[in-house]
């Protein structure tokens, strides 16, 4: 062999090399198709042949150029060239590529290199995604053509489902006509590429099916997904990745929206646009159409269109809706449709039928509501810009509806008071007269979009009283269609002309003040029945069947503000008895003394409502009482203050007391002269410590309220989300007052990174868990409205003490202290055995490192399982589903918290595996984070069935049996 054999033979070598793509990650590394033409000269291959001693005959080296090139490169790589003859004699081209190891363990002596051969082969298969496919199966060890990992896409709080930005080689893409991907900085499309957390095959498939329908759609803002594909056991969508994100991250860009014509067209174009998609998706076909159900802002993407510098000073964004795989496929059009699975809407933008009419069927105008939220926000956003945009939608905290109740309990729905209170301002603003586009637009929203009345009126009653119905999606389409063509004939103005006088623009709706004058009523009012007869001492309000006492200051002004008074222990007065004589009218000076210190007080500030929970709920009637205490949230949070008699010991006793005297000593300097008195300033003794403080209940208040007055014996306290203050003067600031006096719970958290959120909701439920209730099973009660609170905020869904973003870690929950007691369920619905507030006592987590835990997505939430899968038995608990495993070899005691440890287990205790460590370094076993379960039923067979959560442990390997295959269960 000569020098230059060498030479040439060592150049194949490093052309291979040199092509290969992710060549750091051995896992990952690739060889892109495209370099395979003309990437050897027959002078290297003869050279690497003689190299190896095989004789290069022309019949040899044109098989490996034309028929086996990844064979041979696969060879090379192994330093076994000299094989390739026997490929030749069988005549095995790379067609057969990728092969079992078993297929070519003939053409080798050592069964090691036949392995080795079936390992090498994947880095030279990688796919190509071509047009006209669209599903694919890879095996595990197939190498995807991906060239980078890009950042992570920010759609939302999900267990199903995460979002990566990834670049794609672009010769393993196959683009259609026209369509145009995002490239990085060496030319590679950018795509969207969406791993399905759970390895189940039947929500993918559901997915799949749908998105292969959308991909026909004749619309520029529908997604049109770019493959599916099962990598191993793992379920992967790929989309096109959108530059801008998505709209909500378009809207708080810092980008301001303008108000000349040209810029409101480009908005109305992306409207229409936007319709038009929804009823084509809507109606698919003859036979076939699909609803959305969770349609929001951050599921519409911002794709880049055009040129930046296009010279029309319109954003370059093209809008499109995106995540339609949860669409439910539905085969037969009607109005309404069985109950379905696509129960995963965004609370916020879910229509009313979602609590009017729980598991119910869902028709196709649930998606007609959630788009008038959207273009509500939108016009806010073009109008007043991000920061009021923000602020507006922080106030309305959930949806844009509230649900009532009529007087035999039935549940309906109104469009908020706060949302009808943006369409006035909107309305009155300069900009938004009569006649032009966004005028036009919110009379389109509210009058066919945001209407919570979905049923095709049967003969219509005169046209006059005829109710609003809300439209489906032609309607909505052809609304905004008349709007864009008009402002392209210049028949409709964009906006309003300024006025002669020059006046700036208004500031936005949360700038507003919100005072109730010539007897009309304050927007939390709208669902309560007023009645005026008597003097100032004799006048009751009646709230469907409440009472609510109340003054006037003879103002002229009415102020309707609710104010609460919380206190240690419930008086006897909210028995049905004592209701009934309170609804024909009272003399004040009747009231208890603590009553009565209270209404001192709401006189005092001018404020004509008073509310007592414990006069206006009927204590001993359990359906007022679980109508009323899901409406706390609204009560706290809608209060002008709220009044704690954290002084009083019972309602007898008062809280407007003598004040202990406060010695002073005079201290003369030169002219001047001060006064020395001892510190009366201590928030932690008189309010965090007080008897008050101590139950369940008062902690809600407390939070959800927007500013609290503290009465105690020597002082009182102002707290509101700017801290606390003193009768001295003193100001207070402390990470508790932060969030407790928030006036918007939680948002004080929102700034928090990941570890302090998980760090502020365990610390909030335990010390919740450590508070006293004067009934056990209130606990899911007494904290529901500061819940509904935490999940809005976090972007997530729950409940029961449970967060579904950080799903794991909220089970992982432990006695604080002995033991923990099962509560009876008396009252409410059941709370399922995996949540600690099926249980009475103090509560703990158990540690588990960030970053260093891989938890399993094996584990289905009852939350956000998507579809979901309810059982439909509302008098059962939630379940979630796992595989369950058995306990092996007696772990030691120290590793298990037992929730009720005295209680006898009736079956064999297993457990659920929620994440495992990394292996140790120093060999010790790799430790597992497991609940521990008991079977209840056998209702499902040996293979299945119901179980119920006993306790939690940290176990190493050896004491759970990964030796049999886990079986699936469900946990109540």
């Amino acid at each position: 062999m000569t020098t230059e054999d060498n030479v040439l033979a060592s150049s194949l070598k490093r052309k291979i090399w040199g092509k290969m793509n992710q060549k750091d990650d051995p896992l990952q590394r690739f060889f892109p198709e495209s370099y395979w033409d003309g990437l050897w000269h027959v002078n290297e291959v003869e050279a690497t042949l003689r190299k190896c001693g095989t004789n290069p005959t022309p019949d040899l080296v044109n098989f490996i150029l034309r028929k086996a090139p990844k064979i041979f490169a696969i060879l090379v790589t192994m330093r076994q060239p000299e094989r390739i003859i026997s490929f030749q004699h069988k005549d095995f081209g790379q067609e057969k590529l990728p092969v079992e190891q078993g297929l070519v363990q003939d053409m080798f002596e050592d069964e090691n290199d036949s392995s080795d051969f079936y390992d090498k082969q994947w880095c030279f298969v990688s796919p190509i995604f071509t047009k006209e496919r669209f599903r694919y199966k890879f095996s595990k060890f197939h190498r995807l053509p991906y060239t980078t990992t890009g950042k992570k896409a920010n759609p939302g709080a999900s267990h199903y489902s995460k979002v990566k930005e990834r670049s794609i080689h672009a010769k393993h893409i196959d683009l259609w006509p026209n369509q145009v991907l995002a490239n990085d900085d060496h030319g590679n499309p950018r795509v969207a590429v969406k791993e399905l957390l759970s390895s189940d095959p039947g929500p993918a498939e559901q997915e799949a099916s749908v998105l292969e329908m959308v991909r026909g759609l004749q619309s520029d803002h529908m997604i049109k997904a770019i493959a599916y594909y099962q990598h191993g056991e793992k379920h992967y969508f790929m989309f096109p990745w959108a530059e801008h994100g998505n709209l909500w991250e378009f809207w708080t860009s810092g980008s301001r929206a303008r108000l000349d014509k040209a810029y409101i067209i480009w908005v109305f174009r992306q409207l229409t646009g936007l319709a038009a998609a929804i009823e084509k998706l809507h109606d698919l076909s003859q036979s076939r159409s699909c609803r959305h159900g969770d349609l929001k802002p951050e599921n519409i993407l911002c794709f880049r269109d055009g040129d930046d510098e296009n010279g029309t000073q319109t954003p370059a964004v093209r809008m499109v809706i995106t995540d339609v795989g949860l669409a439910r496929d539905h085969i037969e059009r009607t109005q309404f449709r069985e109950s379905t699975n696509t129960r995963v809407s965004t609370k916020r933008y879910a229509g009313p039928e979602m609590d009017v009419n729980p598991g119910g069927p869902l028709s196709r105008r649930f998606d007609i509501w959630s788009m008038g939220c959207i273009f509500l926000e939108f016009v806010l956003w073009i109008l007043y810009g991000e920061k009021e945009l923000v602020e507006c939608t922080k106030a309305l905290n959930s949806t844009f509806y509230q649900t009532i109740r009529n007087n035999s309990g039935r549940a309906t729905a109104e469009v908020k008071p706060a949302v009808q209170n943006w369409v006035s301002y909107i309305r009155k603003d300069w900009r938004c007269p009569k006649g032009t586009a966004l005028e036009k637009l919110v009379h389109l929203i509210t009058d066919k979009l945001l209407v919570v009345n979905v049923q095709d009126s049967p003969p219509p009653p005169p046209p006059n009283n005829r109710p609003k119905s809300r439209t489906y999606a032609p309607g909505m389409r052809k609304g905004l269609e008349d709007i864009l063509k008009g402002l392209e004939a210049n028949s409709i103005k964009p906006v309003g002309d300024r006025p002669p006088n020059d006046p700036p623009a208004p500031l936005g709706p949360s700038h507003s003040i919100s005072t109730t004058k010539d007897g009309r009523l304050a927007p939390m009012a709208t669902s309560t029945r007023y009645v005026s007869n008597g003097s100032i001492d004799r006048r009751t309000t009646a709230r469907q069947a409440n009472t609510r006492l109340n003054q006037s200051d003879r103002s002229g002004i009415k102020s309707l503000q609710n104010v609460q008074i919380g206190f240690s222990k419930l008086p006897d007065a909210g028995s049905e008895a004592h209701f009934k004589g309170l609804k024909d009218g009272f003399k004040v000076s009747d009231l208890p003394k603590t009553f009565l210190d209270a209404v001192s007080v709401a006189r005092g500030l001018g404020l004509e409502y008073l509310w007592i929970d414990s006069v206006c709920i009927v204590q001993d009637d359990a359906e007022d009482w679980n109508i009323e205490s899901k409406l706390m949230e609204q009560v706290f949070s809608s209060a002008y203050c709220t009044l704690a008699a954290s002084c009083a010991s019972g309602t007898n006793d008062g809280f407007l007391k003598a004040r202990p005297v406060r010695r002073c000593i005079p201290m003369t300097f030169g002219e001047a002269t001060y006064y020395a008195c001892e510190n009366i300033d201590d928030f932690g003794t008189h309010v965090d410590q007080s008897e008050l403080n101590q139950r369940g209940w008062v902690m809600q208040e407390r939070a959800l309220s927007r500013r609290t007055i503290y009465f105690v014996e020597n002082q009182s306290y102002w707290e509101c989300g700017g801290g606390v203050r003193c009768e001295t003067m003193t100001k207070m600031n402390n990470r508790k007052a932060s969030f407790l006096g928030d006036a918007n719970f939680p948002h004080s958290a929102e700034k928090y990174v990941k570890g302090l959120r998980i760090e502020f909701f365990q610390d909030l439920y335990i010390r919740y868990s450590k508070l006293a209730l004067s009934f056990a099973f209130d606990r899911p009660i007494a904290i529901k409205g500061l819940e509904n609170r935490l999940l809005s905020t976090f972007n997530t869904t729950g409940g029961y003490g449970v967060l579904d973003r950080y799903f794991h870690r909220s089970l992982l929950w432990k006695r604080g202290g002995e033991t923990l007691r099962r509560i009876p369920n008396t009252r409410g619905e059941p709370v399922p055995s995996w949540s600690w507030m099926a249980y009475d006592g103090s509560i703990d987590y158990v540690s588990a490192p960030g970053g260093k835990v891989s938890w399993f997505s094996n584990i289905k939430s009852p939350f956000s399982r998507a579809p979901s899968d309810s059982s439909g038995h509302e008098d059962e608990p939630l379940a979630l589903e796992a595989p369950v495993r058995g306990i092996i070899n007696d772990p030691p005691d120290g590793s298990i918290f037992l929730d009720e440890p005295a209680g006898a287990l009736t079956q064999p205790m297993e457990c659920v595996v929620l994440g495992s460590g990394s292996t140790s370094s120093s060999g010790g076993f790799q430790r597992h984070w497991v609940i521990l379960i008991q079977q209840m039923s056998n209702d499902n067979g040996p293979d299945g069935g119901v179980y119920e959560r006993v306790g939690v442990a940290v176990l190493e390997g050896r004491h759970i049996d990964f030796r049999d295959e886990a079986r699936e269960i469900r946990i109540q």
